[in-house]
Formats: C-alpha cells, structure tokens, sequence
C-alpha cells in the first residue's frame, strides 16, 4: 500500500504518537525544526510527482527520520541534526554501518551497499527478494561474508526504517525498501559509493582498447594504487570474459594485464631499492674514504702516530747467564716527556689525550700491550713493577729516541719491549751494610796516585745498598735487546783481533760504553750507577764486616794489603812489549779479585764508572785493568773525568759498577764507537791498529760500568 503525501500537522501527530507508544518523548522545539525540514524537502519533490504546492510530509522522510533520531538516543553519542533530501536526486539518507550483534561487522558501507542494490531492479524499480535469495547473490566465494552477516545487515537496515520483512508463502522472510522515493536515492548513493570501482574498470577497458607497439600498455605503479584495492578477481574474470572475443588481446587480458603490471612494478622496485642501496653504498664509502684522508691528513699536520707497545718480562739467572720470559710480573707504565737537562731522564707528563692509549690483548708471553697514538719525538716509558711478594721495587726507565709518529701504511709500528722482573734486577747483587768506613788517604799498600794528590782520610758513613757481584755481562744486555734499540743504543763492536775476539760473547763484560749510556743501561734494569764512596767502601770494607772487627780498613786491594798481581786480570810485566794493551776476560773469571763482600773484578780486568760524591763535580772511574802492569792505586784513588758529554769517552780502560740502587758495567778495552756486537775482520783490526801505532796518542778505549739497586 502506497501512502500520499501527509501535511504538516498530521506528520507531527504520528512522529509523538508513535514516540509516545514507546515511551519517548521529544523536545518541542526539536519536532519544529524536524517537520520544517521534512516540509522543505517534500517541495521539491511535489511538482514531480504531480501532489500539488500544498505543504506535505512524505511519509519515507518522515519514517527515515524518525529511525536516525531514534538510533541516536540509544547510542551514547552527541545527537545529529537529520535534514530530508530538499528535492530528488539529492543525496539519499547515508543507511548507518550494519551492526552484526555479538560480531564484528565487515566493512559495513559496502555490505550495506550490495544489499540495498540487489532490492532494486534494473528498471529503476524497487523489488522485494528472499532472504535465501539475497544472501546467495550478496555472499560471493571471493567475499568474506557468511550469511548470517548478510541477516544481521538486513535487520539492522529494518530498524532504521530503510527495509521492510514480510512473511513469504513457505515462511521465508521476503525483503524490500521501504518506499519507491528511496530507489532513486539508493541508486545515486550506490553510484556515488562505488565510484572508484567504476574508475578502476574503466582505466583496465582503457588500457585494453590501447595496445601498445608491445602489446598491451602495462599499469604504472599509481594506477595500480587506484585499481587494486576496487577490483576483485570476479570483476577482472568479467572483463576477461568481455575480451574473450578478441583474437589479439590475450584470453585473460584484464586478469593477464593486472598481474604483469604488478610484477613489473615489484622489479622496477626491487631495482630501484638495489640502485639505492649501491648509491648509498657508494656514498657512505666515499664518506668512509673521506673521514679516513681527513684523519690522515690531521695525523700528518700533527705527526701523529700508532705504536703498538707490547711489554715482556723475565727473570734473569747470573750463574748460567739466561734470561727466562714470564708473565708472573705485575707492571704498570707511562709515557711521559724526556728530561730537558737529560734526555735520557723522565721529565714532565703529557698533555692531556697526548699520547692516546688504548689496551689491547696481549700476545703470548706478554704481561700488557696497549694501542698508542702519539707525536713524534723522544718519549721515556717509566714502567712501574711489582715483585711476586707484592712490594714494589724501582721503576725500569725505558728512554725511546723517536716515537713513530706519521708515516704512511696502516699498521701500528710494533715496539715490543723486554724488561726484567724485580727478582731479575735483583738477581747477582750482594748486599753491603751501612755504616762507617775510612774513605781516601793512602791507604795499604800506600797510593802513589793519592800521595802524590794529597788526598785526605777521613771516615765517611753510608746507607745499606747492594752492589753487582760483577760487571754487567753482554748477556743481561742483549737480553733487553729491544729496549735498547728504542733508546738508540747499540752494543759495542768488537775487533777479531787476539785480545778482544770474544769481546760480545754472553760472559765478557759489557765494554767501550760512555758514562751516560752506562747510566741509561742500569736505569733499565731498575739500577742506577755507584757513587764514588760506595764503591770504595765494597773494595774496602766498613769498620766492620758482618759483625766483625774489619783487619783491612785502609786497603787499597779488594783481598787485602799483600800484592798479588796474579789474583787480578792484570797486564804481565813480560808482555808489556809486545802488546799495546791487554784484554778483558769473562766477568767472575779470577776468583781471587774478590772484595771483602765477595764482590768480584774490582782490581782488575777493566775500570768502572761511578759518579762523583758531590753531583755538580766531575764522573769518575775506579779500578784497574788489563791494560795496567799493577793496580797500586788504581782500585781507590780513581780518576776523575768531566761531566760533559763530549768527555764521556776518555783515553782509559774504565767500567762501571752500580749498587742497589748499584749496577756493575765493565767497559773493557775495545774501540770506541756503538755499533752492533759485531766483530771487524782480523785484517781491518790490524790496518786499524798499524794507524793507531804512527799516532802520537793512544787510541780511544771505553770501559763499563756496575750499578746500585735503586730502593
């Protein structure tokens, strides 16, 4: 049954009267504002449907608006304002999203758009269909939709007022809009709705009337974008089926056209991403490259360098002469600047970040390495040591000529560094107890050389020190064989001649040493060098010795007062013709040169540095040598040399012994000069030699040097 138009009053009375029979009731002016829109819409429409130009209510609006307004007050949601369409072919009421209760709704416009399109017919016509009938038709295999979806759509729809239910002839619900005034708005809302859908189709059909040379132009990348997401595989089988009939577009041309669009954007992709990738690549490289020539070119403004500094410690034996690496050693260490004064000498610390160290792991055998990034230049390494019992002992002071700084190349320059243990420094050293001893005089047998200077006695006390039994073998030394290098130092080179042939084996004393690498050498071993007065009271003696009474407090001879030239390496009286000088001989090897402390070679063999009493005076060298017929003399007196570099090598036959803090280093006679132990040809020793003899004077010989230890 099909109701007419409604006028204004009537239209109010149904709207409270059905609103009433449910127990609502609506504000006045609200239901004013409700009717004058619906009468406004409805003018639009009168002249159409040929219901005159009285005011009028048509009842769809009214029955539309009556369910929005109603489904607003249930929902806890800010109300709506609901107008009418003003005339046909204004936008239709927008149906809400169906609500599936107890179930989540799947995309609610679209499925309440295809069951509202299946309730109208192709002839602009409502049509009422069954319910089997819709959900068969709206429940495509390529939808995700069951049909007790499409129900709970369809009811939802029917409490808005938008779809009526009657009852079929076997039971069935049977479904249809509410009014024919609803069909044109359906359809405009559908098309409207659908439009993309639409645009979609019609780029495919276009892209299937315009072949390329090719074949078939492919969808670009926002083609595709527009048409994926509003084609299903069922529209693109439709337009499959509409080209069928052409013989040059392939079979599937839709479903063929889509698909091969799509692969050939994922690869236009896939390449875009890899010439992306080697594009960033090929940046970040030239970033890399750039930051390390910039680094380069600081290091190189800066001479800046790498070092990889490894340190090692061993333990030294002084009967069998060896050195035996260990990694029991407990070492610290710094590098600091040079002395001003003394090269040779830690000075004042970097700045700050100068050098850069970074620890790293230790190769075997090592007790530390560490990544140095430093300037160039001198540097001295003090290295901080503690013995197995956990009491430190002096530091082992390293002087390094040049730290690396810049060069070219990429790997750290190695500076792998040997020093001895606080029992290796330890190891050969005898103690001397303090106390008083009688210092210069003549002494017994009486000095000619301190005759003739008038040197005084007096009696002079001292500290407890420990003294090297010997001199400092080559042995020890070339057992820091590293160490030395870094500081610039070569062992002496050797003659083959007669005397000094075995001058570098691993027993010689070390020979032909200046005064200030002497020193250098014993403060790498953690020693330093005697002073005058200790070694003279070692030759001598104290006041007591061990508890008793001393019987030779004034000797000039390390075993007493009776001569006995034999128990020291002395030059024989019957050779003094035929040799310049006489030799060294391997340290320890006459036992009876033994002072009353049991040190040995301090008559004889070579002389030995010592430093001077008071430091602003002159070094001095103590001991005889092989070089002199009698040590009368010799062993106290000494002779005094200057303190200054260029007198560092004087014309004697002089070693060096240092206490605790003393080292024992003996210069034997050997040309001066610092090369490697290395032996010149018997034949460049003798030319050498034969020049020496036709020269006024004699030849420069060194000597070496014992030390104290210096805790």
């Amino acid at each position: 049954m099909r109701l007419g138009p409604l006028t204004p009053a009537i239209a109010r009375a149904v709207f409270e009267q059905t609103l009433a029979a449910r127990q609502v009731a609506i504000a006045p002016a609200l239901l004013e504002v409700l009717i004058a829109d619906l009468t406004a819409a409805a003018a639009g429409l009168a002249a159409e449907l040929g219901w005159g130009d009285a005011p009028a209510v048509y009842p769809p609006h009214l029955q539309l608006a009556g369910s929005v307004l109603y489904d607003a007050r249930r929902r806890p949601a800010r109300p709506r304002a609901v107008r009418s369409p003003r005339r046909a072919g204004d936008d239709p009421p927008r149906a809400p999203a169906p609500r599936a209760r107890g179930r989540a709704e799947p995309e609610p416009h679209r499925d309440a758009r295809a069951r509202l399109g299946a309730l109208v017919s192709t002839g602009h016509l409502r049509v009422a269909r069954a319910e089997r009938e819709l959900v068969a038709r709206v429940a495509r295999p390529d939808d995700a939709v069951v049909a007790t979806d499409v129900i709970a759509t369809l009811h939802d729809l029917r409490e808005r007022g938008v779809v009526v239910a009657t009852a079929g002839a076997d039971g069935e619900p049977v479904w249809d809009l509410a009014h024919d005034s609803l069909v044109a708005q359906v359809e405009r809302w559908m098309v409207e709705t659908d439009s993309a859908r639409t645009y979609a189709l019609e780029r495919i059909r276009d892209h299937l009337r315009h072949p390329g040379a090719d074949g078939l132009e492919l969808l670009t990348a926002a083609e595709l974008r527009q048409i994926v997401p509003h084609v299903a595989a069922a529209d693109l089988a439709a337009l499959d089926q509409e080209w069928a009939s052409r013989p040059s577009v392939p079979t599937r041309a839709a479903t063929w056209l889509v698909a091969t669009s799509r692969r050939a954007v994922r690869r236009r992709r896939v390449a875009l991403v890899a010439t992306t990738l080697v594009a960033l690549g090929v940046v970040g490289f030239l970033a890399v490259r750039w930051q390390a020539e910039r680094d380069l070119r600081r290091r190189r403004d800066r001479d800046l360098g790498r070092s990889l500094l490894v340190i090692r410690a061993f333990d030294w034996d002084p009967v069998t002469l060896t050195a035996t690496d260990t990694t029991a050693a407990r070492f610290t260490w710094t590098l600091v600047r040079p002395d001003p004064a003394d090269d040779a000498r830690p000075g004042p610390p970097f700045a700050p970040g100068d050098p850069t160290r970074r620890p790293q792991t230790a190769p075997a055998g090592a007790v530390g390495a560490e990544l140095v990034i430093e300037r160039g230049g001198p540097a001295v390494l003090v290295i901080d040591r503690v013995d197995r019992a956990g009491r430190p002992c002096t530091p082992a002071i390293v002087p390094i000529r040049r730290l690396t700084g810049y060069r070219s190349g990429a790997a750290p320059m190695p500076l792998d560094l040997r020093v001895p243990t606080c029992e290796g420094t330890r190891a050969g050293m005898i103690e001397v107890e303090a106390g008083p001893f009688i210092a210069g005089g003549v002494g017994e047998p009486p000095s000619e050389v301190a005759r003739d200077k008038g040197q005084p006695e007096r009696q002079t006390i001292l500290a407890g020190y420990a003294l090297d039994r010997t001199e400092v073998p080559n042995g020890f030394a070339k057992a820091m064989g590293a160490a030395l290098v870094a500081a610039g130092y070569a062992l002496p080179l050797y003659p083959d001649s007669d005397q000094l042939y075995q001058g570098s084996e691993p027993p010689w004393p070390i020979t032909a040493i200046a005064r200030r690498d002497a020193a250098m050498l014993r403060a790498m071993a953690g020693k330093r060098l005697p002073s005058s007065l200790e070694w003279q009271k070692a030759m001598r003696g104290g006041a007591t010795i061990v508890g008793r009474p001393n019987p030779y407090p004034r000797r000039n001879l390390p075993w007493g007062p009776p001569r006995a030239d034999a128990l020291a390496n002395l030059k024989p009286p019957e050779v003094a013709d035929r040799l310049r000088f006489g030799a060294p001989i391997a340290t320890g090897a006459m036992p009876g040169d033994v002072g009353p402390y049991g040190h040995l070679d301090l008559a004889g063999n070579v002389s030995e540095w010592t430093t001077a009493d008071d430091p602003r005076g002159p070094a001095i060298v103590r001991g005889g040598t092989g070089r002199r017929p009698s040590p009368t003399g010799s062993s106290t007196s000494g002779h005094r040399q200057p303190a200054r570099p260029e007198h560092d090598h004087v014309p004697h036959r002089v070693s060096v012994r240092g206490q605790r803090p003393t080292v024992r280093l003996i210069l034997a006679a050997a040309a001066s000069g610092r090369g490697g132990s290395r032996r010149l040809p018997r034949s460049s020793w003798r030319k050498t030699r034969d020049r020496q003899e036709d020269a006024p004077s004699e030849p420069a010989i060194g000597w070496s040097v014992r030390g104290p230890w210096c805790n």
